[in-house]
């Protein structure tokens, strides 16, 4: 009886801790997919306000798009929504906000409210600082108690902001039903002293609830998934309507200036069609488990996809298997794709393997024109570059899945040299 009573608490414990943390978890990739759409359409806003419309009053335009795009996304009775810049935080002017914290930083603001027990900010805080996406928790009010939050960078030009979600924690396991879960889970324990029956027959009825809600999940997903292509299907049937009629007004009409905004419109339209196909691609990231894939042979199709008359190309990456995920083909296709487009005269290109103290690091170099020393990380973000700005960035989140690290590293002027390292159990060598 001692030892299934151990066994009873071990047990009732760690499910207890399970469903908590898979409720956190869980709830932190909903706060991070709300902040990023939110992000999303603050950066297009931010965008067309200062660079399309010239618009300079920043102050005004975070104000609008406080209201457009964040105090919407509040999640739950208490959760909370807001735009952090590095030095300051975006708040309503007509509100109460204290005069205390009005012209700070999110750091300070949190250490002078570290007096009345805040604590656990400095990850959140470093991130806002240096505009970097994250997620975590911190603590505001002892009395409030740990609150679960997720944040994400928006860059415009010159211009950083973070925008987060949190909720108190009580909150999120009350909503997923992992606080009752727990209760229950006590319920059982006190039962197993006498019976411990009862503590099997409460873990089968919780194992049960447990795959309920993984497919009552996997079922929303579904349907998401299926709304999204059916928007994205229909949003695409229309751009190619309406790319149409721009076609015809454009050769209806002799007026120039009227002819130049439409082939801006136009051009404007065919950016907004290759952000929507990036939806497509992007929303296929991490759906499929990873795979051992052979880098030389997955190199070698994707080569047929491009005409390389006058280029040589060479390959010592045959025979390694990379665990990574089915859209592994897709880092190659974009890296060879970037020779070719901005490379200038490109007459090599190589995939090679390289062995370090870190393991092995697969190299794919190019005798082009290279990348300048200021926009080497740049070119990994979204949006940068002159031509859908997605390809790198794409290439950076589908390595990222199974823990591949990515840098360009070449020397401006001699070409480009990207290299990925292979974390020690994702890379072996085949047969």
């Amino acid at each position: 009886m001692l030892i299934l009573f151990v066994l009873s608490v071990f047990f009732v414990f760690q499910q207890s801790e399970a469903v908590s943390q898979t409720a956190i978890a869980s709830y932190q990739q909903t706060e991070l997919a709300v902040v990023r759409e939110a992000a999303r359409g603050m950066q297009e806003y931010v965008a067309v306000q200062t660079e399309v419309l010239g618009r300079t009053d920043i102050e005004n335009i975070e104000q609008e798009a406080l209201r457009k795009f964040i105090e919407p996304i509040h999640l739950l009775e208490n959760g909370d929504a807001w735009i952090y810049a590095p030095d300051h935080v975006v708040f309503d002017q007509s509100s109460d906000f204290p005069d205390i914290y009005r012209g700070k930083s999110m750091a300070e603001i949190f250490a002078i409210q570290a007096e009345q027990g805040a604590s656990h900010f400095e990850e959140m805080t470093a991130d806002v600082a240096n505009v970097r996406e994250g997620s975590g928790w911190y603590i505001w009010l002892p009395e409030k108690g740990a609150e679960i939050a997720a944040w994400t960078p928006v860059h415009v030009g010159n211009y950083s902001w973070t925008i987060g979600l949190s909720t108190p924690l009580p909150e999120i396991l009350e909503a997923s039903g992992a606080a009752g879960q727990s209760t229950q889970s006590l319920i059982v324990l006190a039962a197993g002293i006498l019976l411990a029956l009862a503590l099997c027959s409460a873990w089968v009825v919780s194992d049960i609830k447990r795959v309920r809600a993984e497919q009552a999940l996997q079922k929303a997903n579904n349907k998401l998934h299926l709304l999204s292509s059916m928007t994205r299907h229909d949003t695409l049937n229309r751009i190619m309507v309406l790319g149409g009629y721009l076609e015809l007004a454009r050769e209806s009409t002799e007026n120039e200036p009227a002819r130049t905004f439409l082939i801006k419109m136009d051009t404007e339209l065919d950016a907004v069609r290759r952000q929507i196909l990036f939806t497509r691609e992007y929303q296929q990231l991490g759906i499929l488990a990873p795979v051992w894939q052979d880098a030389g042979a997955v190199f070698e199709n994707v080569l047929h996809e491009f005409d390389l008359s006058g280029v040589a190309v060479s390959s010592t990456a045959g025979g390694l298997l990379v665990s990574a995920d089915p859209l592994f083909e897709r880092v190659l296709y974009n890296l060879v794709e970037n020779s070719l487009r901005h490379g200038g005269t490109v007459t090599r290109i190589s995939l090679d393997v390289a062995m370090q103290p870190s393991g092995a690091v697969l190299i794919y170099e190019d005798d082009g024109v290279g990348v300048p020393e200021k926009i080497k990380e740049q070119i990994f973000r979204r949006g940068f570059g002159s031509n859908t700005g997605f390809g790198l960035f794409l290439s950076r989140e589908i390595l990222e899945i199974t823990g591949i690290t990515i840098r360009e590293t070449g020397v401006p002027g001699e070409g480009v040299r990207f290299e990925m390292n292979l974390p020690p159990k994702g890379w072996r060598r085949g047969a």
